[in-house]
């Protein structure tokens, strides 16, 4: 999540957050959050299924450890990144 550092008078964003949500794609930070918050998981289908997003592949091999490989929403996802 991007920050505002006021001694710098910018923006901080060390994942590339602010990029990936130009570009339309949903990226994982740490993968043990997902472990620990099922939940995250399922936010995380919400998400590219009502902001229209792509997925990160790090991310899509994370979600199809946890049975989400054949959601309609993450197949169009992965149509729209491969073609």
């Amino acid at each position: 999540m991007p920050s505002f550092s006021l001694k710098e008078n910018r923006f901080l964003d060390p994942h590339g957050g602010v990029d990936d949500i130009e570009r339309g794609i949903l990226r994982h930070v740490d993968s043990m959050r997902f472990r620990e918050d099922s939940l995250r998981v399922y936010r995380a289908v919400q998400f590219v299924a009502r902001f229209n997003l792509s997925v990160s592949d790090d991310t899509l091999d994370l979600l199809r450890e946890y049975g989400f490989d054949r959601w309609a929403p993450l197949d169009e996802a992965n149509r729209r990144r491969e073609g």
